[in-house]
């Protein structure tokens, strides 16, 4: 019976394995946090990819055609232009 408990408690078997196993998991513990860190990273890039964009595309709707009122303002305009 005594012989059953010291193998029991010895930490060459199940303890051996049990290390091992906390060893790996934290290894891949380690390689899902780095993981999920560029993930957010490459969002942060994407979203301001985005926001630039959205801000491009308003500007370049508020621009509207606004037709010359007559042909005297339209030459002074087209004058005054560098060629």
């Amino acid at each position: 019976m005594r012989e059953k408990i010291s193998l029991a408690t010895k930490s060459d078997g199940g303890n051996d394995k049990r290390t091992a196993l906390k060893a790996e998991l934290e290894s891949i513990r380690g390689k899902q946090s780095s993981t999920k860190l560029s993930r957010g990273k490459k969002l942060d890039q994407l979203k301001a990819i985005q926001e630039g964009m959205q801000k491009k595309v308003v500007l370049l709707s508020s621009h509207t055609f606004v037709p010359f009122s007559d042909e005297i303002f339209a030459d002074k305009r087209f004058a005054s232009r560098p060629q």
